[in-house]
């Protein structure tokens, strides 16, 4: 995995051209049938998406759903590791694991600058894009010619970015970011519900193995239940120290 400290502050002017999110059009023209098609095919991506068992299979189910959803080659997951840091956590293949690395270790491009929330970006063509000039030519290398970097957030957090791939130029349009948009956000709901998941999994884990290692305190050394915490509770405070030791 790959990690990078972010830009202090992303430079987001006119230059870079960012698409805003427009959640209220699938397509641009108007065709119905489509539309439908397209809204239906979400919907049971993203009952697919909340059967996901835990935060790992649920990225890595983003990953794949959303060549489904919005089409293009390869696409993987750039995940705020803190306000500071990203990492790469998903990718469907290792040229895409690869073309995401070299955004955290150039400091630029799409993908990178998505994860701040404030727009979504499409690349046509990245042999003449000049946007993020050091890494398009890096990723010309990779085979990949177009490019969808796309949000993802909820109402209370940013989470990071979905990167979207595709060897032939003009893979994408404004049609597949509208689209890819809404499964992002599809996408965001799902991922906050697997981490919360996680969690409380985690939290009840965590009190089963501090109540079996106060019971045993307790039988060891004739403590009784408050004595047996306090003992257990320093013991906590310790680096690296795991209740499921004793």
């Amino acid at each position: 995995m790959g990690t990078a400290t972010l830009p202090k502050k992303f430079e987001l002017s006119g230059r870079k051209e960012p698409f805003r999110k427009v959640v209220c059009i699938l397509m641009t023209d108007d065709n119905e049938l489509a539309r439908a098609q397209i809204s239906e095919r979400l919907s049971h991506i993203a009952m697919n998406l909340h059967d996901a068992t835990d935060e790992e299979d649920t990225l890595d189910c983003i990953a794949t759903h959303a060549l489904t959803a919005v089409g293009g080659d390869d696409a993987g997951i750039l995940l705020l590791a803190s306000k500071q840091h990203v990492r790469t956590v998903a990718a469907t293949s290792q040229a895409v694991h690869r073309a995401d690395e070299l955004q955290t270790e150039l400091g630029e491009g799409p993908c990178l600058d998505a994860t701040d929330g404030e727009s979504d970006y499409l690349i046509r063509n990245t042999r003449y894009d000049q946007r993020w000039p050091r890494w398009s030519a890096a990723v010309v290398e990779l085979e990949y010619s177009s490019v969808l970097g796309v949000s993802l957030h909820t109402n209370h957090r940013q989470y990071g970015a979905l990167n979207l791939y595709g060897i032939d130029p003009e893979a994408f349009t404004a049609d597949e970011l509208a689209t890819a948009t809404i499964f992002a956000r599809h996408a965001s709901i799902a991922l906050a519900g697997a981490q919360e998941r996680d969690g409380l999994k985690f939290a009840m884990d965590s009190r089963h193995a501090i109540g079996l290692a106060q019971g045993l305190l307790m039988g060891r050394y004739d403590l009784n239940a408050d004595r047996a915490f306090a003992v257990l509770r320093r013991y906590l405070k310790r680096p690296g120290f795991c209740a499921a030791s004793f």
